[in-house]
């Protein structure tokens, strides 16, 4: 069968053939979704896997969409959380290996249930992932940053609550640390100067490094990881917006657009899978609309046109706090 020799693929296979055996694997259960054949593959596949995590960014990634879709057992979970991490502490891999692994850890740790022996193995990650933010790689840091902010995301009560109990400060927990929050800050309004490598900065990563930090630094600092920036909105067919309202999804949205490429907005319209995860339901058809609701909803005065506006002007005024600091 087509599960048979993908695994075999994966199990003999050398270089690319294993990351395209990987890439199929989960494609084919993120399109089939979950029933009784995807999952004994994914019982299968998900132990040559994560024996395969140094194989490349696509047997991490694969791994972690296999075990974020099909697996509901916490032990199963956890494992794969800390293999995914340790494949991220490996001094030898490249700077691409290193990013998918911290976007995949911050996806495994986004359906994680919010208890006290999970956040032990977690808090372990914090020192390395806030060493990372110091990494060359701009995508590095801004993937370390991301699985950061959904730590803080999911065990953020767990962890006021440590706090209240042991009559500590805040400051006390190196996630919630207002450090944290001040380095952000400071990457988020980077000058031309790299303050991690003393190195000058091209125009497209400093541009980057802004854009991704002003973002996480947002959902930091609000209420349930909600921004108002351009990566929590995707436009879909049929004038459909997929609203991405905390870092979970986002994070969640970025690594399925990975594997899916151009086949994510079709598969938003048909996946049943992918409506499950981010609670979707999509238009059957496009609406059309007469000149007079055109009007009403695209002019410049229409009620939609003025929260948009109000929406940038929150955001600028946001973008020149930061950059005051």
């Amino acid at each position: 069968t087509l599960g048979q020799r993908l695994l075999h693929s994966l199990k003999k296979g050398k270089g690319k053939e294993t990351a395209l055996a990987a890439t199929a694997l989960a494609l084919v259960v993120v399109t089939l979704g979950v029933d009784t054949w995807t999952e004994a593959l994914v019982q299968d596949a998900l132990p040559v896997l994560l024996a395969s995590l140094r194989k490349g960014k696509e047997t991490i990634r694969a791994a972690g969409i296999l075990c974020f879709v099909a697996t509901e057992d916490s032990v199963v979970l956890q494992k794969c959380i800390e293999q995914v991490h340790k494949a991220s502490s490996i001094s030898t891999s490249s700077s691409v290996v290193r990013t998918e692994a911290y976007m995949t850890l911050a996806l495994l740790i986004s359906v994680s249930v919010p208890r006290q022996e999970t956040l032990d193995v977690v808090e372990t990650f914090v020192e390395g992932l806030t060493r990372a933010l110091g990494d060359e790689s701009i995508d590095v840091r801004a993937a370390a940053g991301n699985a950061l902010v959904v730590i803080r995301e999911v065990f953020g009560e767990i962890l006021q609550q440590e706090v209240q109990n042991e009559g500590g400060d805040e400051d006390d927990s190196q996630i919630s640390s207002p450090s944290l929050s001040s380095k952000f800050s400071q990457m988020a309004c980077t000058s031309w100067n790299d303050d991690s490598t003393g190195k000058r900065m091209n125009k497209r990563d400093r541009a980057n490094q802004r854009r991704a930090f002003r973002s996480l630094l947002e959902a930091m600092e609000e209420d349930g990881g909600t921004s108002s920036s351009s990566d929590s909105k995707i436009k879909l067919k049929h004038g459909d917006v997929l609203v991405l309202d905390t870092q979970s999804l986002r994070v969640t949205a970025q690594v399925f657009k990975s594997l899916l490429a151009q086949g994510f907005q079709v598969h938003m319209q048909n996946n049943d899978l992918l409506h499950q995860i981010f609670n979707f339901v999509p238009r059957q058809e496009k609406i059309h609309l007469s000149q007079l609701e055109k009007k009403m909803m695209f002019s410049p005065n229409s009620a939609a046109k003025k929260k948009q506006t109000k929406e940038r002007n929150r955001g600028r005024m946001q973008k020149n706090t930061i950059q005051q600091r």
